[in-house]
């Protein structure tokens, strides 16, 4: 597997198409990576000390939040194959737009969120049976690994079948079957691209997150000459860090998506410049 033009491709589409930034901002699954300013220090300051006046004073925004988090996982389940469609099309030197990629993606809504609902419903049950399994003393050591790889199994099938799903244009079905299918059969190559996106996160997070405690204390310093409240200092340095925020978790996200879905070009046919007979003729996509 050529993990190195991959990243470079991945990394290089992101740059070059900054509408794929709008989409990278809500994708689901591609390691999206915001600036953490770090809300401790407030939050610390104004939680009160029981269980119930901490709900009474922050339950409602506590709420807005959840509302907002399933929003975004709604949005991603349209702008996570618009991504998959954009990288499909750059990847085969084709045109990319991004309203054609857009229309993609609100054509795959259902399919990739019934997807999406059926590998957490595996990865539940699967979760049930370690459970199980853990109770049993004699079976406790074994249930930690079997956890562990079971779990990085359903995970990589998930992310692969999510692209089969747009670039074949396949029925849930086969997209959650070639998804298994194409890591039992590439276990070592799957192995590798987790740990390059483990070592790419952990350089994104070096690289990132000192970026973020520096703007912080300028953003918290504005926000105080505005606010004595700390809730409210709060809610206006990350209104004010956001325009810095998602640009980068735009970025991150269309790159890490891209990451994937070039993955999965190298998986399917290793006669492209992604697999591991990889030539400099393209070959023929999917």
């Amino acid at each position: 597997m050529e993990y190195g033009k991959i990243v470079s491709d991945a990394f290089g589409y992101a740059w070059r198409h900054k509408s794929l930034w709008i989409f990278g901002v809500f994708a689901a699954g591609g390691g999206s990576y915001n600036v953490d300013f770090s809300w401790g220090e407030e939050m610390a300051v104004a939680a009160p000390s029981d269980a119930a006046a901490f709900l009474e004073r922050f339950g409602p925004m506590i709420l807005a939040f959840a509302a907002l988090g399933a929003l975004m996982l709604l949005i991603s389940m349209i702008f996570t194959p618009a991504l998959i469609d954009a990288a499909n099309r750059l990847a085969r030197g084709g045109v990319y737009t991004f309203g054609q990629s857009f229309s993609r993606g609100v054509d795959f809504f259902w399919r990739f969120l019934g997807l999406t609902a059926l590998w957490i419903l595996t990865g539940i049950g699967f979760g049930i049976v370690v459970l199980m399994l853990s109770i049993v003393p004699f079976f406790i050591i074994v249930a930690i690994p079997v956890g562990f790889a079971g779990f990085f199994l359903l995970l990589m099938a998930a992310m692969i079948g999510q692209r089969a799903l747009v670039v074949r244009d396949i029925s849930i079905a086969d997209a959650y079957e070639e998804g298994f299918k194409l890591v039992l059969g590439n276990i070592g190559s799957c192995v590798g691209m987790a740990l390059l996106t483990i070592g790419l996160g952990i350089l994104m997070a070096i690289i990132l997150l000192p970026a973020g405690y520096i703007l912080y204390y300028p953003f918290n310093h504005a926000a105080a000459t505005l606010a004595d409240d700390p809730v409210s200092r709060m809610i206006l340095t990350m209104l004010f860090g956001l325009p810095v925020s998602l640009v980068i978790a735009g970025f991150t996200g269309a790159a890490m998506t891209n990451l994937f879905t070039l993955f999965y070009f190298g998986l399917v046919d290793p006669n492209t410049l992604y697999g591991r007979k990889s030539s400099t003729q393209p070959g023929a996509m999917i």
